[in-house]
């Protein structure tokens, strides 16, 4: 019987498009094969949704029902991807398979590994090594691969029997276990140059491409994995920007077409609570009491009717005197820094301080959800009023949001973090979400159906420039009838004739910043409001460290920045002659510069590019991240820099200050919203005109041009002083939370709501009258 070879993998519901254009390429290679997808965190599937595989969820791989309730609680999604691939291994195995082949989500397959079943005929066990062909000690092997054969139930028994320890004491997963795979099990490792390929591998190897056919080292590529991040600047080789992109239009493609229809995953309570970090640290803390032991068995929320009782338990008081102080609120008290040096002692002394913090904003700051508040909460002196969260029960009309939601640009951003504020004010709203941008659609967002209540008012999140065409393109039912607000960033002290006819759509304007409101206000015809936009702690993936992200392991400044956005405003020209004035070659410092869409801009490209490579310690990386791959690049670096000429806002520069990461940055335009003297470090400038090349702004506008020489006094500070820098970011995330949480700006854009809704009120009562 000819032997035939299972592909597999495991992978989160948001990546389910990675891992379907795997499972093509591997039925490209391996007709007649099988290929299966372990989605971790769905909920219910639909069998046939992937038409080259088959879907299994974690009920479907011989986990006990206990593991399969827990450890959605336990690990993150891509924890958990690597925690049951050897029951995902067995369980293809116990089908039938010759042998099985595992492959990360993000790798695509170039070349079959038809010899993986030969191999599979003497040994159990099929690695790769993380550094490709060569002979390396000690030994790595790469994770995103693994092969068994059909007799390799001793070794997955031994594996399963690791991983449960690990689940037992409520451990993160070691990747690297498998480096050193016992002899008794025949371990074979592959020695191909063209398998494995991926960021950390290909420096000191040449990719090349004939057509769509790739060779490593004048080997046939047989996978890739397209998990990096290009710090190393291999986009200086056609044949990577060839496979990058065309890799990623396969991605965006089958994004499309599998767009609605999967659920929310094990991210989220069946009622659609998100999970937070706080609920899985309190979790996972009293598992493993309770396998020691030492407590009683916490309540799985994925157990069926489980979610209550899990609610409950969290909101067990901890003390039995008021006020009321509850497990949750003792596990933010934990987590948060900031919280324990203002209210040490959270059960004695501080105790009632630390319950009104938390009614006040805490919990909005956390989880805004009524589900977490103590049960003392509706008499407290201090409390707020508990949002709606959109689930056709709060009355009265509900508000329409559009914006570019799936969209990695910083608008798409804004309409999120707008949605967050309308979400902590108890705002009753649906969303809408509009495609019309050149950025990459790839952000995860989950649109709210209509409240089936009446909509009186319009929240369009799109600019100035885009917006006649927003409105053809969505017709004029949307806007007739409705106060429909535009909410606009711009970034200079001039607005253009030629934008003004987008004041025809809308009966107000909403700005972030008096940056942006005060140049607004000179042209206006409509009122010109100031909200807050909200600024939240960016969500970043905790297993990741600068080696795996491929970050020097030295000191490192970091500034991302958008071609689109227009490059002379971005100004990294400056930011690269800063860092070349404060430090030598080998000094010890790095600058990265991470962009998007430098292909749109090739002629500003290749200048950036040019001006990096004069200095060692530049790195320069053009990709999309996803928005967790980008902020745990941001959490990853020493201090953010933005030597920027204008910003109406300035989102990046407010998100590494969230992150706690202390900021240089140009004292002009919208940042100042956030920044001072005191949180951050700012520099110079003088007032210059903006001039020609620049559009969309007027040559006669004005701009900042940014001190360099000041900048690069504050880098070398940084550097030097890397203690006191440390707590100035520490003050900068201590600001973001109390004064740009969702909470505090919920409090401006709902009582801007409501004088709206009482001026038309009022309109309409004149009316009738």
């Amino acid at each position: 019987m000819l032997a035939v070879i299972s592909g597999c993998t495991a992978t989160p519901a948001a990546r389910l498009a990675d891992a379907s254009v795997l499972a093509a390429s591997f039925k490209r290679h391996h007709p007649g094969s099988e290929f299966t997808i372990l989605v971790v965190d769905g909920h219910a599937l639909e069998e046939n949704a992937i038409a080259d595989a088959r879907l299994l969820s974690l009920d479907d791989v011989g986990l006990s029902l206990e593991d399969a309730h827990r450890l959605p609680k336990i690990y993150r999604p891509r924890e958990l991807c690597a925690a049951v691939k050897p029951w995902l291994l067995g369980t293809l195995l116990g089908s039938g398979a010759s042998a099985v082949a595992y492959f990360d989500c993000n790798v695509e397959l170039f070349a079959p590994f038809d010899d993986v079943c030969e191999h599979a005929r003497k040994h159990q066990v099929i690695l790769n090594p993380r550094i490709g062909a060569m002979e390396a000690e000690p030994f790595e092997h790469d994770p995103g691969f693994i092969a068994v054969s059909g007799e390799a139930e001793p070794f997955l028994g031994w594996w399963c029997r690791k991983l449960g320890e690990a689940f037992e004491q409520s451990r993160s997963i070691n990747q690297r276990l498998l480096d050193a795979v016992p002899q008794a099990f025949r371990p074979h490792v592959l020695r191909d140059a063209g398998c494995g390929v991926a960021y950390w591998n290909l420096p000191g190897r040449e990719l090349t491409a004939a057509g769509h056919h790739y060779q490593v080292d004048r080997v046939p590529l047989r996978s890739f994995q397209f998990s990096g991040r290009d710090v190393l600047q291999l986009s200086d080789s056609p044949a990577v920007r060839q496979i990058c992109t065309e890799h990623c239009e396969k991605v965006l493609a089958m994004e499309r077409d599998l767009s609605e229809q999967f659920p929310r995953g094990f991210g989220y309570l069946p009622s659609c609570l998100k999970i937070d970090r706080h609920m899985r640290s309190l979790y996972r803390t009293a598992l493993a009491r309770y396998k020691a032991a030492q407590g009683p068995e916490p309540p799985s929320p994925f157990a069926p009717g489980g979610e209550p009782a899990f609610l409950k338990w969290l909101n067990q008081r901890s003390t039995d005197g008021n006020p009321e102080i509850t497990r949750y609120m003792l596990a933010v008290h934990a987590n948060r820094d900031d919280i324990r040096a203002a209210f040490p002692d959270p059960l004695g002394r501080d105790a009632l301080a630390f319950h009104d913090w938390f009614l006040a904003f805490g919990w909005h700051e956390e989880n805004p959800s009524p589900l977490l508040l103590p049960s003392d909460a509706a008499s407290a002196p201090n409390a707020v009023p508990a949002p709606h969260h959109n689930n056709g029960q709060s009355r009265g009309p509900a508000v329409n949001v559009a914006g570019f939601f799936r969209a990695e640009l910083g608008i798409g951003e804004s309409a999120r973090l707008l949605v967050d504020a309308l979400e902590a004010a108890g705002v009753p709203y649906n969303t809408i979400s509009y495609g019309g941008t050149a950025n990459r659609q790839a952000h995860h967002f989950e649109e709210r159906p209509s409240t089936e209540r009446p909509v009186d008012i319009n929240i369009v999140c799109v600019n100035p420039d885009q917006l006649p065409t927003f409105a053809q393109n969505i017709g004029p039912e949307f806007l007739d009838g409705r106060y429909t607000i535009g909410v606009w960033f711009w970034e200079v002290d001039e607005f253009p004739k030629p934008l003004h006819r987008a004041f025809d759509y809308v009966d107000e304007v909403w700005a972030a910043s008096d940056f942006v409101r005060d140049a607004l206000l000179k042209v206006s015809p409509k009122p010109v409001f100031k909200f807050q936009l909200p600024v939240q702690v960016p969500e970043t993936d905790p297993t990741q460290s600068r080696q795996t992200l491929g970050l020097p392991a030295r000191f490192c400044f970091l500034f991302t920045f958008d071609f689109l956005s227009v490059f002379d405003r971005k100004n990294p020209l400056g930011v690269i002659a800063a860092f070349k004035r404060a430090f030598a070659p080998g000094e010890g410092a790095v600058l990265v510069l991470k962009s998007i869409n430098g292909n749109h801009r090739m002629r500003a490209f290749e200048k950036l590019r040019f001006a990096a490579s004069t200095h060692p310690d530049i790195h320069f990386s053009d990709q999309y991240l996803s928005a967790t791959e980008k902020n745990t690049l941001t959490a990853q670096c020493d201090c953010y820099v933005s030597l920027h000429r204008s910003e109406g806002f300035g989102l990046t520069m407010a998100e590494a200050m969230a992150l706690g990461k202390p900021v240089i940055a140009t004292g002009y335009s919208g940042n100042l919203e956030f920044m001072t003297a005191e949180n951050s470090y700012l520099c110079g400038y003088t007032e210059v005109e903006v001039g020609d090349d620049c559009d969309p702004y007027p040559p006669g506008a004005h701009w900042a041009e940014p001190d360099v020489a000041q900048a690069a006094v504050w880098m070398r500070h940084v550097f030097d002083h890397p203690g006191e820098a440390r707590a100035r970011g520490e003050r900068a995330a201590a600001d973001i939370r109390s004064l740009h949480s969702p909470a505090v700006a919920a409090r401006t854009i709902a009582e801007r709501i409501r004088i709206i809704r009482d001026r038309l009120a009022a309109i309409a009562a004149m009316r009738r009258g």
